[in-house]
């Protein structure tokens, strides 16, 4: 078909660093498979030294503002996910006295479902709430040129 590899090629991005040097690592560590580690540049064959502070482990405060950062993201998300798996997004405001009025209406007496008891009735008007899975409303056609 015509996303088969017949001859084992590969479209792999390349990457430029912060001078525009662009940076072949891609290249080779796609071709490398997975089992290999490749040393690209001069820098990774160096050893690298750390003092005794960067290898020493966190505190306990660090430790605790990090745990409250990470669950703090975490729970933006499951929040995120949770108000998009939900059906319908109820409004966040409650309805205020500009959202809806009320009308006096009274019926003819001729009117079908005429009570003679309630002269008039008091409507309340509000807004139809928007669907947002409605399709559109509007078919928009390409007119012939």
């Amino acid at each position: 078909g015509a996303g088969d590899n017949d001859n084992g090629t590969a479209i792999v991005a390349t990457y430029t660093d912060e001078n525009g040097i662009v940076q072949y690592d891609g290249i080779l560590t796609a071709s490398g498979g997975g089992n290999r580690k490749i040393h690209s540049k001069f820098t990774d064959l160096i050893e690298k030294k750390f003092d005794a502070e960067k290898l020493q482990r966190p505190d306990e405060e660090a430790i605790e503002a990090n745990t409250n950062a990470t669950l703090a993201a975490m729970n933006m998300i499951v929040s995120k996910k949770a108000a998009a798996a939900l059906p319908v997004k109820r409004p966040d405001a409650p309805q205020t006295a500009k959202d809806h009025e009320f009308v006096r209406y009274t019926p003819k007496p001729s009117a079908i479902g005429y009570n003679p008891n309630c002269k008039q009735r008091i409507i309340r008007v509000v807004d139809v709430p928007v669907d947002p899975m409605e399709p559109p409303k509007f078919m928009h056609r390409k007119v012939p040129g």
